[in-house]
Formats: C-alpha cells, sequence, structure tokens
C-alpha cells in the first residue's frame, strides 16, 4: 500500500467524519449482510456477522487508503476512489483557460447497480 502523505490522510478523515456508517449498519442489519469476521478466538475459524461500526470504518479508512495505489477499491458495499490533483488547459474562445481538480477522495456504500453497456459484446 502506498503510504498516504499528510494532506491525503486529513482528506481521508475528513471522509470518516462526515460518512453517514449508521445508515450503512442498518442497511446491512435489515439485509442481514454478513462479513466473515476473524474469530478472536485462538482457533483460527472465521465468524459471520453484520460488521460493527468500528469495523466498517476501519475497512473504510483501508479502502481509501489503498485507492491511492489503484485509484479504484470495491469490496464488501464500499466503493473507494482516488482521484489526484490535476491542471487542465482548455482553449474556450480563442483564449487559454486553466482549470483546477483538487486532490480528492470518494467514498460510497453501494447495494445495486447496473451497466448498459457490455464491454464483451463489442
Amino acid at each position: 500500500m502506498t503510504k498516504p502523505t499528510k494532506h491525503q490522510l486529513s482528506l481521508i478523515n475528513d471522509i470518516i467524519d462526515e460518512f453517514n456508517f449508521k445508515k450503512v449498519h442498518i442497511a446491512m442489519t435489515a439485509l442481514d449482510w454478513k462479513w466473515a469476521i476473524p474469530n478472536t478466538s485462538d482457533d483460527g475459524y472465521l465468524k459471520f456477522q453484520v460488521p460493527t461500526l468500528v469495523r466498517l470504518k476501519e475497512f473504510a479508512r483501508y479502502q481509501l487508503k489503498s485507492s491511492i495505489k489503484t485509484e479504484f477499491c470495491f469490496s464488501g458495499g464500499f466503493k473507494a476512489e482516488y482521484f489526484p490533483a490535476i491542471q487542465e488547459e482548455v482553449i474556450e474562445g480563442g483564449a487559454i483557460k486553466q482549470y483546477a481538480q483538487p486532490e480528492h477522495f470518494v467514498l460510497t456504500f453501494e447495494l445495486t447497480s447496473t451497466c448498459s453497456w457490455d464491454e464483451l459484446d463489442d
């Protein structure tokens, strides 16, 4: 995993502070959506349970950090995306204008999705 900068850690902390993990936990509980979680005993077995709020936050933080290297991570319903800062020059009306996109992260929890394009059909 790429080591995050202080700025990236600050952005990740903001996401973790603002994201509504309680809604995610309510949805997972209602759907009986369980994760395989290591058992705290020494027997080495996994137990299946709805993750706690603490575990949801830890996993989301891990996904966000991992996305720095891959720009996209998806697992357990969470989708973490990283967008590096970019500076773009665009010609508009004969003038060169500069647009900046700041470095940022996006965290979503997805219950369902679909796509109308199937790349295997092309």
